[in-house]
């Protein structure tokens, strides 16, 4: 990406790819450990404590998004940020759709365990599963990247690995939380 004031260079692009890995990842991560701690939790500090880590994540990932949203880019450079910016899109609405799910079963659990299905006398286990799916931009970033990145005789193995890496971090959900935790 060519630097234009505030636009990003390719290795801003990349950093900022990166920090989305990592910040899926830890959500991801997080989300685990919350359904855990739930489940087995003798004291409330213990679940403050996995919460507040848990929004430690998802306020990096309001920050990330926000920096990504004050960039500013050119040409095919412009295309790029606005599939980023939509692949950030889909993971808050994802985010923000399973918080809203959460807030919802700990407001009614009745309503809870009725919307899923479950028994209503004995002991209930209710599913709070975060599924994060693939953003639908994803592959038009890759094709991006592709496209306008690789250096002359050069693989782009390396960003090109990022942004699978973006995928992973994204779709994680399918092998992180098929467990119902």
């Amino acid at each position: 990406m060519t630097r234009r004031n505030n636009s990003p260079d390719l290795n801003a692009f990349h950093a900022q790819l990166d920090e989305l890995v990592d910040t899926a990842s830890g959500l991801a991560t997080k989300v685990n450990t919350l359904g855990d701690v739930l489940s087995t939790a003798d004291t409330d500090a213990e679940i403050h404590r996995v919460v507040g880590g848990l929004e430690v994540y998802l306020d990096d990932l309001l920050v990330q998004h926000s920096e990504v949203l004050r960039w500013r880019a050119v040409g095919s450079d412009a295309r790029a940020l606005d599939l980023l910016t939509g692949v950030y899109r889909h993971l808050l609405t994802e985010t923000r759709d399973w918080l809203d799910e959460l807030v919802e079963t700990i407001s009614d659990p009745v309503a809870a365990i009725k919307r899923q299905g479950l028994p209503s006398s004995g002991t209930v286990n209710l599913q709070l599963t975060l599924t994060l799916t693939e953003a639908p931009q994803l592959a038009a970033l890759y094709r991006w990247v592709e496209r306008n990145h690789q250096p002359a005789g050069k693989s782009n193995r390396g960003f090109l690995g990022t942004v699978g890496a973006v995928v992973v971090g994204i779709a994680v959900g399918d092998w992180l939380f098929g467990d119902g935790e």
